[in-house]
Parts: C-alpha cells; structure tokens; sequence
C-alpha cells in the first residue's frame, strides 16, 4: 500500500523441503569388466596373506551403504515500512522446523526474527544545502537472531553399523556414535549492526563502515560424558561464543582525462572469544590446536596459539633447554606431560585480526590495468623443523638439518638443536611445540596483475579482447624472518600467468 508520504510492504510465505541421499559402495572380487560378473567370497574364514604364509588374514568388507533424509518446514513474514523517503523500517520473522530436533513436535522448531531501521540524513530538509559536498549520508541499525543446524546430529540415539566383522566373534557389531539427546537444540546466533553510508564529491568517494556484536550459544561441540554410560564423549550443545569486529571498504571513481582512476579499498578487523565450554583440553590439545584443530578455551579466542616456553640451546651440547615452574630444564619428559595450560606461553590467534586488500584499475583508451594489493595482520603460525626421530629411523629429514648446533658457538647463530645420539621422543615434542618456532604472520603480498586490451580491428570481428593475468606476484612485506610464506608454510605457491584472446564476430 502507498499513502502520500508512506509505503508499506508485506510478504508472506512458507516453505517446505524434503532432501533425500542415497549413496551406495560396493567392492567385487574377481571381476571380469568384459562379462561384467565377479565372484562371491568368504568375509568369515581368514587366508594366508601371499608376502607371509604364516600371517593370516580375512577379505576385507568394503561395501557401505548411507541413506539420509532432511525434512524442513519454514514459515515467514517479512515487513518493510518507508516515510518520505527518509525513514526506513524493516522486519522479519520465521519459524523453521526440522526432524532432527527435539522427539516432541513443539521441540522441532525455532523462531528467528531481525529488526532494522534506516535513516536517510541526505533527504533531510537541513543537509539540502551540503548535497553539492555531502550526497550520500545514511545511517543503519539491525538486531537479529539467525539459527543453525548440524545435519550429523539428531535428537535420537544414533549408531553406527560397522561394516566388517568382529576379528573375535566374527560377527557384525553395532556401537553407539551419539546417546539420545531430547535437548537437542539449534545453534542461535545473536547478531547486532551499526552502520554508515557516506557518499562525498557527487558520489565518486563513497565510504562504507560497519560495527558488528555476535553472541552464540547453543553451540555444538564435544563434551564429557559419564563413563558407566559406554559413551565417553557427547556430542550437542555444548558453548558459546561472542564476536565483534568492524568492515570499512571505501570506493573512489575519477577521471583525469584521458585516464580513468578507480580504486578500492577493504579493511576488516574480528575479535572473538570463547565464553563458554564444557571441555577442558589437554596440553597436547592446545599446542597442536589452530586450523587444523580447534580446542576451545573460555575466555581465549576460539584459535588460539600456545606454545612450550623456550630458554635457548645449551652452550655445552646444544640440548634445547626449556622451563617448568619457573625454572630451567632439560626434563623434556616433565615439560611435555606435567606442564599446565598456565605454564603455556600464549601468542595469539592463527586467524588474522586485521585483513583487507586494495585494488587500483587504471584505465586509458582501450588499455585497462589492475594492480592487486592484499593484508593479513596480527596473528601467527608454526614452522615445520627438523625431527630428529625420522632422520635417525631413516624416513626422512629437514633442511633445518644443515643449520643445527655441532660446535660450543653455535647456539649464538642457530636454534636447532644438535643431533642426539639415540631417539628421545619427548625432546622432539618439546621443540616441535617450542616457542622458537612460533612465527609472526603479518604480511602484506602483491597478489595479482591484469591486463586487458581491447581493439575493434575490423567489421569482421566486432571486438578482440586480449587478457593478460599474473597470480601471486610476490611479497611486499611480511613481519618473519623466515622464508616461509605465512599462508602456505608447507609448499610455497607458485607464480602464476595465463594469457587469453576473445573474438566477437
């Protein structure tokens, strides 16, 4: 409806979904691809294996079946509200349904809703004479309340059926992946936004800035379970969280004839932490933790880095000398297995807290250019180094080989410990998890060059594009003194260039 100063919109709806999944695995055993035939065997009885006849072993039981179902039901209602094209309000709100929460049917369900409101400065009567300076000025405010589902979970008792046999028994056996959990709820994230929109020079500098608070809970994660149940770990509702952060991108379009300038630029800063959690991990936990494993830690960013305190290399034999309580030692048996999380050093976040980019496009007559400038800050990584464990089994080794300590000196120029003479497995963990391989990643990285050309050379062909694009140009500056990139520590990624021609007839 459209009044004289007012319009006021209403959607409503609902939606329903049923996704079905059927996968099915199957191994056979002396096929015959030209008759498509195969022969039957026995999983049961256990066979000489050919590289040793006095081991025996049974056929392995490959086939696997999986057959999954997810059934939503959703209704929603949106409302949206605008005066005199100053005042905006908006609204929504849903409630959505699924089989895997909850056994009674009012447990199924959560409500979701957001509320917003804009004001448009601009079309006020006051800033009528700032439009030649200022023609884009809004202001923006949301609160909402979003959801989320883990598909692997169900309110249900779950089990698995494995698909070999007992080795024992011989028998096919079942075990419980997840007990039943008639709690089981969504994951909720609370969502609250401020934001501007700011439009300079007739819009050819436009800014826009958003604060962002997130508060979740309900959030699925492992935690203990009593250990006379037969399950020692439950899988459900478990923590919470709360983030907040800022985006900035600002957008600048201008020509200084005959060159066009367009330039944009991304600025993006998070902060999280972990309010709660039921799960106390182990020192091992957390100093193998980051992306590749998220250990929880209330209080503490959700990907936290933590490290083994590290004192140096013994001038005498190049042992690493480390502390536990306070004082230094050589006891790697005592730092690896009695240390305690506050006997940790912790560094930061293996997630960068600041990260953006910059691209400035150059266009002149049919030439057009592209530079692209990216940045991640305040965060840190593991280096790899050497493990003298593998180098002495003889599976392999590390270029950090070369610099490790041999003479009394050495420690002044290398951290590498010296060779042992014999495999200590408590020693290789205290310097694979040792603060000296901490390493910044702050870096700022040329990412990419492109260039394109365009030229109508004919009627024949109407246009011919030629693209030229270069990845991963190179670093500009990055916080380590190591050769390492901070975002590929294991294999470097190489440069790139690809060269294309589009013809339009």
């Amino acid at each position: 409806r459209n009044w004289s100063l007012s319009e006021f919109k209403v959607l409503a709806g609902t939606e329903v979904s049923d996704s079905h999944f059927l996968r099915t695995q199957n191994r056979l055993y002396g096929y015959d691809g030209e008759h498509e035939n195969s022969l039957p065997v026995n999983y049961v009885v256990s066979y000489p294996v050919q590289s040793n006849p006095n081991s025996y072993q049974k056929i392995p039981y490959q086939n696997f079946g999986r057959d999954l179902t997810d059934r939503y039901l959703s209704y929603y209602t949106t409302l949206n509200y605008q005066y005199s094209d100053r005042y905006i309000f908006n609204g929504s709100m849903r409630w959505d349904r699924s089989n895997l929460f909850g056994v009674q049917s009012n447990q199924k369900g959560v409500p979701l809703f957001s509320v917003s409101a804009g004001w448009q400065l601009h079309n006020e009567k006051f800033m009528q004479s700032l439009l030649g300076i200022i023609p884009l000025l809004k202001v923006r405010i949301s609160y909402g309340l979003t959801g989320n589902v883990d598909n692997s979970l169900s309110a249900f008792t779950t089990s698995r059926l494995n698909p070999s046999t007992s080795f024992s028994s011989g028998l096919r056996f079942a075990y419980i992946v997840n007990p039943a959990n008639p709690e089981l709820r969504w994951e909720r994230v609370k969502v609250t936004n401020l934001g501007l929109d700011l439009g300079l020079l007739k819009n050819k500098l436009l800014f826009n800035l958003d604060l962002y608070h997130k508060e979740g809970t309900d959030l699925i994660g492992n935690a203990p379970f009593t250990g006379s149940s037969g399950v020692t770990q439950f899988y459900g509702n478990t923590g919470s969280t709360r983030t907040s952060g800022v985006d900035l991108s600002v957008t600048g379009d201008f020509r200084l004839a005959p060159v066009e300038l367009r330039s944009f630029f991304l600025f993006s800063y998070v902060r999280d932490k972990v309010t709660s959690y039921k799960v106390k991990p182990t020192i091992l936990n957390l100093l193998s933790g980051g992306y590749a494993g998220v250990h929880p830690i209330e209080g503490k960013p959700l990907t936290g880095m933590y490290a083994l305190p590290w004192r140096g290399l013994d001038h005498k034999d190049g042992r690493p000398i480390g502390y536990l309580n306070g004082e230094e030692t050589k006891d790697y048996a005592a730092i690896v297995q009695t240390s305690t999380q506050e006997d940790l050093v912790f560094l930061g976040t293996s997630r960068p807290k600041f990260s953006g980019s910059f691209r400035q496009e150059i266009g002149f007559k049919n030439l057009n250019l592209s530079l692209g400038i990216a940045y991640r800050l305040g965060y840190w990584f593991r280096r790899s180094s050497v493990n003298y464990n593998t180098i002495l089994g003889g599976i392999g080794g590390h270029g950090d080989f070369a610099r490790r300590w041999q003479k009394p000196g050495d420690e002044k120029t290398t951290q590498v410990p010296s060779l042992p003479e014999a495999v200590n497995y408590n020693e290789v963990s205290f310097y694979q998890y040792a603060q000296v391989l901490m390493e910044p990643g702050d870096h700022i990285r040329f990412q990419d060059i492109s260039l394109q050309y365009n030229w109508k050379p004919s009627s024949v062909f109407h246009q011919v594009v030629f693209n030229l694009y270069v990845d991963n140009v190179g670093m500009i500056w990055k916080k380590t003194t190591s050769n390492l990139d901070p975002d590929y520590t294991l294999a470097q990624p190489p440069r790139t260039y690809s060269f294309g021609v589009k013809l339009n007839f």
